[in-house]
């Protein structure tokens, strides 16, 4: 078994686990209990850089390509078009203004940057 330091990238007997129905990929047993919470315990020294090498608290190397397989966790697309909504009406809360500013000026082009700040607009009316 093994885990990597960021959460997801966890391989149990050869293979990743299976997603569940209920979205789930847990597998819970007492024996897998315990193989995580010693993992978990030699792992706190563990980081994973901006280089995408996982490297020890002394700077040595674990892995030169987090994952090994390259499928990193925060690339994964989990975001669906359904959040969007809530997403604009709480970007407030989510982004600070600078960072939402910064969004607008790099995502598209000038023809997009007025429609997203009327979607804005419109999802903050509709919430007030």
């Amino acid at each position: 078994m093994e885990m990597s330091c960021l959460l997801g990238q966890q391989k149990l007997e050869g293979k990743r686990p299976p997603m569940m129905p209920t979205g789930r990929t847990a597998v819970k047993t007492a024996r897998i209990g315990y193989l995580q919470r010693c993992l978990m315990k030699h792992f706190e020294g563990l980081v994973v850089n901006y280089d995408l090498t996982v490297r020890y608290s002394d700077g040595s190397v674990i892995q030169f390509q987090y994952g090994e397989d390259g499928l990193a966790v925060e690339k994964c697309s989990y975001l669906k078009e359904e959040y969007y909504p809530f997403l604009i009406a709480n970007q407030s809360t989510i982004l600070r203004q600078d960072e939402y500013s910064c969004i607008v000026d790099i995502c598209g082009s000038t023809k997009e940057k007025p429609i997203i700040k009327t979607q804005v607009q419109d999802v903050r009316r509709e919430t007030a």
